[in-house]
C-alpha cells in the first residue's frame, strides 16, 4: 500500500493511534506493540511527501532532543535541582523552558 500525499499518511497515523488505544484498553500489550509497529512504519513515510528523508528527519529530531535535554540539565544544575528528585510537572516546566532557549544557552540563564 502507498499513499498519494502526506495527509493520507497522517490519516493512517491517526488510525493506528486509535488502534493502539483500543489494544491498550483491552490490556492487550502484544496487539498494542503490533499497532505501534504499524504506526512507526506509517509515520516513517511522511517525510518523503514533503521532500525530506526519513532517516535524516529522525536524526535531526534526536539532535534537537539531545540539545534540549542538555539545556534542561544545565538549567537544573544552575539552580541546584536534581532531575531524579523532580516531579513530573517540575520536569515538564524545565523542559518547556529549555525549548525556548537557543541550543547551548541554558548555562547562561538565571
Amino acid at each position: 500500500m502507498d499513499w498519494s500525499d502526506v495527509r493520507e499518511v497522517i490519516a493512517k497515523v491517526r488510525e493506528e493511534l486509535d488502534e493502539i488505544d483500543a489494544a491498550l484498553a483491552r490490556a492487550d500489550h502484544t496487539a498494542a506493540a503490533e499497532e505501534i509497529g504499524d504506526l512507526m512504519l506509517a509515520i516513517s513515510n511522511a517525510p518523503r511527501f514533503i521532500g525530506h528523508g526519513a532517516e535524516r528527519t529522525l536524526h535531526r529530531a534526536c539532535e534537537k532532543f539531545a540539545a534540549r535535554f542538555d539545556s534542561a540539565v544545565r538549567l537544573a544544575n544552575a539552580r541546584g535541582l536534581k532531575l531524579k528528585l523532580m516531579t513530573p510537572a517540575g520536569l515538564e516546566a524545565l523542559w518547556q523552558e529549555a525549548k525556548k532557549l537557543p541550543p547551548g544557552r541554558a548555562n547562561r540563564s538565571r
